[in-house]
């Protein structure tokens, strides 16, 4: 019997994938078949570590170092990506930016980096992917991600 789950042959970059819940992303992803493309602000031991694991499951994978804030940046990773795998069949949008102040603490300069990544970011990968999609004439799949803060609030002293 086939794994109805399988994405067996599918090309995954993962945004944020390096640690955390990206990893899950990205480990999930692999795990069913996918090969994937972590990006992260910047390439260390903990993606190398990610990468590694991907790897030893059998896929292909490839680290696209960038700040997806920036339109340049993300046009070239998505190039670079496309260059090495083909194709793009899915888009996992997970970013993080900011440092999780509380409110009446947060500077004006960790908002910024909050909308500069978690929403500039998102569109302009999903564009980039979407575009490339297109192009490729069958579409793809764009899952986004946010902070459970969205629907939660924190209690602060």
């Amino acid at each position: 019997m086939s794994n109805p789950h399988s994405l067996e042959g599918k090309k995954a970059f993962v945004t944020g994938g390096k640690r955390r819940i990206g990893r899950g992303i990205a480990l999930a992803l692999a795990e069913a078949g996918c090969d994937v493309g972590i990006n992260d602000l910047e390439q260390d031991a903990d993606g190398e570590e990610t990468l590694e694991l991907i790897r030893e499951m059998g896929g292909e994978a490839e680290f696209f170092e960038g700040d997806i804030s920036d339109r340049s940046v993300v046009e070239g990773m998505f190039k670079s990506f496309l260059d090495r795998f083909g194709r793009i069949d899915i888009l996992a949008n997970n970013p993080y930016g900011g440092s999780g102040q509380p409110f009446l603490e947060l500077t004006e300069e960790n908002w910024d980096l909050n909308l500069d990544i978690g929403l500039k970011g998102f569109f302009l990968c999903s564009q980039q992917a979407a575009r490339a999609m297109v192009a490729q004439g069958n579409g793809g799949s764009i899952v986004s991600t946010s902070s459970e803060h969205g629907r939660r609030a924190r209690k602060t002293d």
